[in-house]
């Protein structure tokens, strides 16, 4: 291997924030999201022998973080969700906005609306299969492309297409209720 330990260090601390995001979102839960974020740096530190450099660092990272979520998950019978924890990545997110998108929300209505769909959307992402979650969580939230998402859970890019379609026409459908009662179509 010509890979550097010390590459592995730099790559797992510049994208920690986004592996943390993804574990987050996966597991519901900050306090499990730090959990994989650790698990992920000691088994890629211990397994970094077996990296063979066929895709980047930080695919092989996400990998790694992916199927410990996974393996969590798998450990646990009944998922619980904080809702307080779902209030914070809302607005973590809201204050990751530019200051051009935030200009139209100033209506207090619109922010009110705005955080109570945002809530309603991570609820419905808890509710997809872990399988399209993950797919949804890195190609849609983190912006990772169809070919990395691939890499990373070890699927081909079809698969990722497939996965990515069908959690969007779940979260769809799961939304659909809520924004027909809301524009007053009920």
């Amino acid at each position: 291997m010509t890979q550097s330990p010390e590459k592995l260090k730099l790559t797992l601390e510049k994208e920690k924030e986004k592996m943390f995001r993804i574990a987050w979102k996966m597991c519901g839960n900050q306090y499990e999201a730090e959990e994989v974020l650790q698990e992920t740096a000691l088994k890629a530190l211990k397994n970094w022998n077996q990296f063979r450099g066929d895709s980047q660092i930080s695919t092989w990272l996400y990998r790694i973080a992916s199927n410990t979520c996974l393996s969590k998950k798998r450990k646990k019978s009944v998922v619980s969700v904080d809702p307080f924890i779902l209030e914070e990545i809302a607005h973590e997110t809201e204050s990751l906005m530019s200051s051009a998108d935030a200009d139209w929300s100033k209506d207090p209505l619109t922010k009110t609306l705005n955080d109570e769909l945002r809530v309603i959307l991570d609820n419905a992402i808890l509710k997809l299969p872990d399988s399209y979650r993950l797919v949804f969580i890195m190609r849609d939230i983190e912006g990772l492309s169809g070919e990395d998402t691939a890499k990373a859970l070890n699927l081909s890019v079809t698969n990722i297409k497939v996965r990515l379609h069908r959690a969007r026409v779940f979260l769809r459908n799961e939304l659909h209720e809520y924004i027909r009662t809301e524009r007053g179509l009920s």
